[in-house]
């Protein structure tokens, strides 16, 4: 019988690369929520028909497809890579598991609503924010553990 192989870790340069991913993929994330939001807003109360309205609902589909949806799929592989292979874990902080059922949660609003209301796309812009904060300061009260990382 063989030994336990050690979990296999990212070098430091590897989590550098996969963390400026993650940082940039939040950022499309959240500016293609932050633009989707400001079309919407602009063409909230115009008839359907006008051609800023048909513009803009062309620049959401742009933004959904081109921004939010890769930065999306980025944001969860790179969180799941940073879960399977540095210390951090999946389930080691209560804030990390936090984030993740956020970010799921902003997906399936995005899915449902689909830039349809306004009340949902600034929910899911707070929800963002949250996570961002969350990911910035990493609340001692959301870790099971007080080890610095």
């Amino acid at each position: 019988m063989e030994p336990p192989r050690k979990p296999r870790r990212l070098s430091p340069s590897q989590v550098k690369l996969v963390k400026l991913i993650h940082v940039i993929s939040a950022a499309g994330w959240l500016g293609g929520t932050l633009a989707g939001s400001l079309a919407l807003l602009r063409v909230h109360n115009l008839p359907s028909d006008s051609p800023t309205y048909v513009d803009a609902i062309a620049l959401l589909h742009f933004v959904d497809t081109v921004v939010f949806i890769p930065a999306g799929l980025l944001l969860l592989a790179t969180g799941a890579i940073y879960g399977a292979y540095t210390n951090w874990g999946f389930l080691k902080n209560l804030w990390i598991v936090v984030k993740w059922i956020l970010t799921i949660l902003v997906v399936a609003l995005g899915f449902v609503f689909y830039f349809t209301d306004i009340t949902f796309i600034v929910l899911q812009v707070l929800l963002i924010l949250v996570i961002v904060i969350l990911s910035i300061y990493k609340p001692r009260t959301l870790r099971k553990s007080s080890g610095k990382r």
